[in-house]
């Protein structure tokens, strides 16, 4: 993929002792951008808390992270092509190799403020576009799992399984606080008595 940033903002005082970098203006495109013209991410406003002893050690080094006003656009189109590949790093990087090992992962905390996210596949017939107002997201690795603690504040502006037969939910607004566990090993979400409101009504 390419990326493209403005302007690059780094301190090792405002969140010590730890590094801080803030970018503005940020753009990720993958190889067939001038074909297609989606931007898989844009954003106004990115900030990451990173560990600097993992950082000069090659891990996995962001501790928090916060986006502000800004569009994720995964797809697939007719022909079956997708940007989905810019999720997975090379499998044969060093990096890659290193943020496999389990003691690698960092990240404590994800906020997102006015971030738009859509997926869509013309294969399948599938499109679903979310808002993200406020989210707020406590990460914490308990053996083989991550605790996730979550704020929300969403507007579902489209849920479509199949385009065809319309959307699930369209332009619903959607909150809550809830807690989930991802299992790692056996590659599950668990959850446990979530309450969240849809249009104002739990």
């Amino acid at each position: 993929g390419n990326v493209k940033l403005g302007n690059v903002e780094l301190s090792f005082i405002r969140d010590f002792p730890h590094v801080s970098v803030l970018l503005n203006d940020v753009s990720v495109t993958d190889s067939l951008f001038q074909h297609h013209h989606k931007s898989f991410f844009i954003a106004s406003e990115v900030y990451a808390s990173l560990s600097l002893s993992k950082l000069i050690s090659r891990q996995a080094a962001i501790k928090r992270l916060k986006i502000k006003n800004a569009a994720f656009d995964l797809f697939t189109d007719s022909t079956g092509y997708t940007n989905g590949y810019l999720l997975h790093p090379a499998k044969d990087s060093a990096v890659a190799k290193k943020n496999n090992k389990e003691n690698d992962f960092s990240l404590t905390e994800i906020v997102m403020d006015n971030v738009q996210l859509q997926i869509s596949d013309a294969v399948k017939n599938k499109n679903h576009q979310v808002m993200v107002k406020h989210l707020k997201t406590r990460i914490d690795k308990a053996g083989d799992n991550l605790e996730f603690e979550t704020k929300a504040n969403l507007q579902v502006e489209s849920l479509s399984f199949n385009t065809h037969r319309g959307s699930y939910l369209k332009h619903k607004s959607f909150e809550g606080n809830f807690n989930f566990i991802y299992q790692s090993l056996q590659h599950k979400l668990v959850f446990d008595n979530i309450l969240v409101k849809l249009q104002g009504q739990p």
